[in-house]
């Protein structure tokens, strides 16, 4: 397991996920369109994991974005809703030059409005292997960046965000996949 970074003299296990996962998507051979799930041990999944689509019945996605779900639909990523990855955003006030690197312009202009509307998600995270394969450098990347400057437990989950941003991967941000923690869905 890699949970250690020696040049910030931290020891933060989930440095271990976007390692694993960058070693993982870079030495399979999947076809680029497979579905990949990202799972996390301590969470309670309520039924079995349907992707949303166009064919699924509005009643069943727990859905409370900005755009209209038929666009949202349309993106080519889903995350479970994790509201305080939008709330904490302001007050994690990250410098985004020091993290992101310089030409991944999606993520130096990342707002709380869109982190808010497209990557306020945890897992179950879903998304295809070619995606994840080009977001996992960046993960593996900005999260020691992040935790110089942020040394809370979801600094990897706003590196997830950032590397997806990186190379322009929105999400549709659901609340039905999971029961995170009481209370959390749908408001």
């Amino acid at each position: 397991a890699h949970t250690r970074d020696e040049a910030l003299n931290d020891t933060y296990p989930p440095y271990n996920r976007p390692y694993s996962l960058l070693q993982w998507s870079s030495t399979r051979r999947l076809h680029p369109s497979t579905w990949v799930v990202l799972l996390d041990p301590d969470m309670l999944m309520l039924s079995p994991l349907r992707l949303p689509s166009e064919s699924t019945d509005a009643a069943d996605i727990l859905y409370a974005g900005e755009a209209p779900l038929a666009s949202a639909l349309r993106l080519p990523a889903v995350g479970q809703r994790y509201r305080y990855m939008a709330a904490r955003w302001r007050a994690a006030a990250l410098d985004l030059r020091e993290i992101c690197d310089a030409s991944a312009q999606a993520c130096l202009s990342l707002t709380e409005q869109d982190v808010a509307e497209y990557y306020s998600v945890g897992p179950p995270w879903v998304m295809r292997f070619a995606d994840l394969r080009r977001a996992a450098p960046y993960w593996h990347a900005y999260t020691p960046r992040i935790r110089r400057q942020y040394r809370q437990l979801i600094a990897e989950m706003y590196a997830y965000v950032l590397a997806f941003a990186t190379v322009g991967v929105r999400h549709l941000v659901v609340d039905h996949l999971v029961v995170s923690y009481p209370g959390a869905p749908p408001r």
